[in-house]
């Protein structure tokens, strides 16, 4: 049974999970020397308008769950687009 989760509960994963990705990708190219392919330079931009906007959503979640939820909505496209 699917259950609606609070966006309260879902955007700190959603931060952790951009935050993660681009933490690991700058520690594998400047920590250890590894050049990045051009697809991840363009993957880039995109965790940190998630991790953007998932800052919003953590911020609305109080006074405004759907305007989150719709925030984290966005975020899930844009992850969707940029594994694309």
């Amino acid at each position: 049974m699917i259950t609606r989760t609070s966006p309260r509960a879902l955007a700190p994963l959603t931060l952790a999970a951009s935050i993660f990705s681009l933490a690991f990708a700058y520690t594998m190219q400047y920590g250890f020397g590894f050049e990045p392919c051009i697809l991840c330079l363009y993957q880039r931009p995109a965790y940190f308008m998630v991790a953007a906007f998932t800052l919003l959503a953590i911020f609305l979640s109080t006074k405004n769950p759907r305007a989150a939820r719709a925030i984290l909505w966005i975020c899930v496209l844009l992850f969707v687009i940029e594994t694309a």
